[in-house]
Order: structure tokens, then sequence, then C-alpha cells
């Protein structure tokens, strides 16, 4: 099946601005990851799913196409794969980032659950002590 020419480069348009609004939203979450809340990045991941149904959708029309891609149409693929790829650095790099803030947070949870312990260790501990005590006081 061939599509007509301004079909496909239409398509194609569609295609490339998918993924430049997934790139600007992506960037901006990145360039702002550590005032971000996981509420923005959930959102973030919801709205991309959106975006990427609607590029899958575009992507099994386009490949239905049979015929030869002209100039402007091998251009608009190639912004697209560009477009892809910077958004699997800043990915990866957010992923990186994600982890390294998720273990920071465990070991500060870790932390803190172990002063807490150790306090209330120390607690019973003068409590046995205590009571210890009076039971020799009263016999």
């Amino acid at each position: 099946m061939s599509l007509y020419p301004q079909k496909l480069t239409q398509l194609l348009l569609q295609e490339r601005e998918y993924f430049r609004t997934i790139l600007e939203e992506t960037e901006s979450v990145y360039r702002g990851l550590d005032s971000v809340t996981t509420d923005t990045l959930l959102e973030l991941f919801k709205k991309r799913e959106g975006w990427i149904q609607k590029i899958k959708i575009l992507e099994k029309v386009r490949n239905q196409h049979s015929g030869k891609l002209d100039k402007s149409q091998i251009k608009l693929r190639q912004e697209v794969m560009e477009l892809s790829k910077a958004i699997i650095s800043i990915d990866a790099k957010l992923k990186d980032i994600i982890h390294r803030k998720k273990m920071e947070n465990i070991q500060e949870l870790s932390r803190l659950a172990d002063i807490k312990n150790r306090n209330m260790n120390e607690q019973v501990f003068h409590k046995l002590k205590k009571a210890r005590y009076i039971d020799i006081h009263q016999e």
C-alpha cells in the first residue's frame, strides 16, 4: 500500500512533533530534577504513555507505506530518530539519578530506624534495670 506523498509527510511531521513534545517535557523535568516530586515524575510518565500510543498509531499507518521516501521525508525520519536518541539519553540519566536518590532515601530511612531502635533499646534497658531494683527492695 502506498500513501500519498503529502499524507506520508504529514504523518512524519506529526510524529516529529510528538517526539519533540516528549523531549521538551523530559528535558524540563531533568533540568529541575532536584525540586521535582514523585507526583511530577508520574504525571510525566502518564503523559508520555499517551504520546507514545499516538506515535504507535502513526507508525502503524506509516509502516504500511510501501513506496520510497523522498528527500524531505528521509530528513524528517532522521530528525525523528535523532529526537528519540536524545530522549533515550536523557531517560538513562534520569534513571541513574532516580536510582541514586532512591538509595539515598533507603540509607537515610535505615539510619533513622537504627537510631530509633537504639533509643528504644536504651529505654527498655533502663526500665528493666529500674524494675529489678524495685523488685529487690519489695522483697
